[in-house]
């Protein structure tokens, strides 16, 4: 992938992650740029599936698993994939 602002230059992983991983700041328990790499193959590899012949979708919350209910899972609720 191409970067829009600079086209020479490849974007990679250790890119996107170390961007995403300056975004989260010094918060404390914040995912390391490993973990960030592990969940970024896991939506990679997620990406390339179809459920009942459509694109799989997701929508990705970093937050600490606290903030996420034990109970409640889908249909109606979150489906929380905890990477520990």
């Amino acid at each position: 992938m191409k970067s829009s602002t600079d086209p020479s230059h490849e974007i990679s992983l250790q890119d996107v992650v170390g961007k995403i991983h300056q975004s989260l700041g010094d918060q404390t328990g914040g995912p390391t740029p490993e973990e960030l790499g592990a969940v970024c193959d896991v939506l990679y590899a997620a990406s390339l599936l179809k459920e009942e012949g459509e694109v799989v979708r997701a929508r990705v919350v970093i937050a600490p698993p606290v903030g996420f209910s034990a109970v409640g899972g889908p249909p109606d609720g979150i489906h929380a994939v905890r990477f520990t």
